[in-house]
């Protein structure tokens, strides 16, 4: 045959194997398509008949769960009452003056009567920063009202009405402090010193103010050149005045306050947070001072007199090199130095033009002398100073448990937060929440309201209350309200019952979803099986007929052709198939899976985000609560429910509100 024609023979033959074989594959996909509308429909039938079980079992959970739910209210009600009764009974016998931070009309009194106790003329400083400490004490007393409220995810008209009391009430203290400063400054002449120059300090609490009025005289200038102002009232001085400030009239005034009410009305979320409340170091000018001919008290009415006058220093804000001012202030006793403390503090000041923190107007490098908790610094310019830290130093969190403590008198549980600096430990129990570790002294010695614990750390420098606002900065997906309320109260219900911990997986769910791991308190490992050599032969097993096997490999090949039609039908890759299988579940852990609505043991800890692929366990079902769920793993577990400690699990829950572990893990 002619290589032309056996050529094209072949190219024939060729052409009609790609035909069949298009035709086979054809009417295999045809084939394919019947079987996966069937498997399909299989599927959908199978899931109308479990989403029907889930629902009628989970509206049956729901009426269980709203009877307990209003019993357990119930019982903490009538337990609050009894608590508030003893605490209104001390309050009474202790007389306080400090009025209840929810009622407006007594929160208003107290302010005018501090106003009408301190005067309008007064000059004595000890007797003003006195009065202004009762408004320190009721400051705290309204930050507790506003953590109660918080810790409850009650951010509503109560709360902000106790956010506008404390704004309110912080002014007026400033107010006080700024009047007195001004009387000072009015009359200072007639109580200065041979060198013309009045020295005043005061302290009390968290508020420390030192003036320093300087009245130049003529006829003693070469005596009246004094280059260092040291308050010793208030630990405080300033060092290497430039000469600007030696020899004209001019005032300086420190005042240190252990709050921040410059930052928190910005409009913007700060890098930056302050510790301890602020610093400020100011020039101020001297009024023109009063004159009483015949008896009469004249005085101009003008700018100058009639509110306190701050001067820019330096007057153009630019550095010269020649205008720095050692100060030296000392660190509040309620603040946390860490040990890293020259590493991840800095000092800056408040731009209230741009609303920020800088930190331009402070030389690089600080001190901190932790004996006598005094902070040294060089500055070049006079602004409102602050300790800062990043605002997100304690968290993300890298980890989190919830450990019941087995060996203590009552019932409690330490929570553990794995952070980048720390691993913060809280011993929660029925009477509230202490710090165990770092320790602190004001916080570790006995417990507290949750609320108080937590704010106080944060004012401290230990912030373990982020914000909605922070979970952005962290570039983290924060979870639902409503999960987070379900989610924080079923995990506070099998506190001191069970272990809990994060898993690593969570954060991946999205925001509808959450994942923790439960195990029994007192775990304890297996023993490890020892395999005994066997002596005697094993027994094999029977031999298979060839009819038998053969029925076998049919069953084997049908459940691989179902298998692959379920990939196929479920564009299942082989990554989400290896995900199937991983559990991270070991030493006796089980994973949780928290949704909006229920929660279930799941069969794996990983899952395909986009395709929301939630398998329950083999044998397990999805309930409405946590507690139903881990009722048929743990069943020893699961008798100790109904003794659980109400008050304990409220504790848990509030504390779970505040640090939001879901979130930020």
């Amino acid at each position: 045959m002619p290589k032309k024609a056996k050529l094209k023979a072949l190219l024939a033959q060729k052409a009609e194997e790609e035909r069949l074989a298009r035709e086979a594959e054809e009417k295999r996909l045809a084939e394919q398509r019947v079987k996966i509308k069937a498997l399909k429909k299989e599927f959908a039938e199978v899931r109308r008949q479990d989403l029907m079980k889930e629902t009628a079992r989970l509206k049956e959970e729901f009426h269980e769960y709203r009877t307990e739910e209003s019993t357990v209210h119930k019982k903490l009600r009538e337990i609050d009452a009894e608590i508030r009764k003893r605490h209104d009974w001390q309050e009474f016998l202790s007389c306080s003056e400090l009025p209840d931070p929810n009622d407006a009309p007594q929160l208003n009194s107290f302010i005018t009567m501090q106003q009408e106790e301190i005067g309008k003329h007064s000059v004595d400083l000890v007797k003003v920063l006195q009065v202004c400490n009762k408004s320190s004490e009721m400051l705290r007393i309204i930050e507790d009202a506003m953590a109660e409220y918080i810790q409850e995810g009650d951010n509503g008209a109560g709360y902000e009405r106790l956010q506008k009391s404390r704004d309110c009430l912080r002014e007026k203290t400033l107010n006080f402090l700024d009047q007195v400063t001004l009387n000072l400054l009015r009359h200072g002449e007639q109580m200065v010193d041979k060198h013309g120059i009045l020295l005043r300090g005061a302290s009390n609490g968290g508020l420390n103010l030192g003036l320093w009025i300087r009245y130049p005289d003529e006829s003693k200038q070469k005596n009246s050149d004094v280059a260092d102002i040291s308050w010793k009232d208030i630990g405080a001085s300033l060092a290497r005045l430039p000469m600007e400030l030696r020899i004209v009239r001019t005032g300086v005034r420190f005042l240190q306050i252990d709050f921040d009410q410059v930052s928190t009305k910005a409009k913007k979320l700060q890098a930056y947070v302050s510790v301890g409340g602020l610093f400020k170091i100011s020039r101020i000018d001297i009024p023109v001072e009063a004159t009483r001919p015949r008896g009469w008290l004249r005085q101009d009415e003008n700018d100058s007199t009639r509110d306190l006058s701050v001067l820019k220093y330096p007057k153009n804000g630019i550095d010269n090199g020649m205008l720095d001012i050692q100060v030296e202030v000392k660190i509040p006793e309620s603040v946390f130095i860490p040990a890293n403390a020259l590493t991840t503090w800095r000092i800056g000041w408040w731009d209230a033009e741009k609303e920020t923190w800088v930190f331009d107007g402070v030389r690089e490098g600080f001190k901190i002398d932790e004996k006598t908790r005094s902070l040294s610094l060089k500055v070049w310019r006079m602004e409102c100073f602050a300790i800062l830290q990043p605002r997100s130093l304690d968290f993300p969190y890298i980890e989190w448990r919830l450990i019941c403590n087995t060996e203590e008198k009552g019932p409690s549980v330490t929570l553990t937060l794995t952070g980048s600096r720390y691993e913060v430990k809280i011993k929660i129990s029925a009477d509230g929440a202490r710090l165990v570790y770092p320790e602190i002294p004001s916080f570790s010695e006995k417990p507290m309201a949750t609320g108080s614990l937590l704010f106080g750390l944060q004012r401290a420098g230990l912030n373990l209350i982020p914000t909605q606002e922070d979970a952005k900065f962290c570039c983290k997906t924060p979870k639902t309200q409503k999960l987070l309320e379900k989610a924080n109260s079923c995990i506070a219900s099998v506190a001191g019952v069970l272990d809990i911990m994060s898993s690593n997986y969570s954060c991946s769910q999205g925001p509808n979803a959450a994942l923790i791991k439960i195990r029994e308190k007192n775990y304890s490992p297996p023993p490890k099986k020892v395999v005994e050599e066997k002596q005697e032969e094993e027994e094999s097993a029977p031999a298979l007929s060839k009819e038998e096997l053969k029925q076998l490999e049919i069953q084997r090949e049908k459940a691989a052709e179902r298998k692959e039609l379920i990939a196929v039908m479920t564009k299942e890759t082989a990554e989400d198939r290896k995900n199937k299988a991983i559990s991270d579940d070991k030493d006796g852990w089980r994973t949780a899976l928290a949704l909006d609505t229920k929660w279930m043991l799941p069969k794996a800890s990983r899952f395909h985000l986009r395709k929301n692929k939630y398998e329950v366990a083999e044998g397990m079902e999805t309930h409405l609560t946590l507690k139903l769920c881990v009722s048929s793993v743990f069943p020893d577990a699961a008798k100790e429910f109904a003794n659980a400690n109400l008050l304990l699990q409220r504790n848990v829950r509030r504390v779970l509100n505040l640090v939001d572990v879901l979130t930020f893990h």
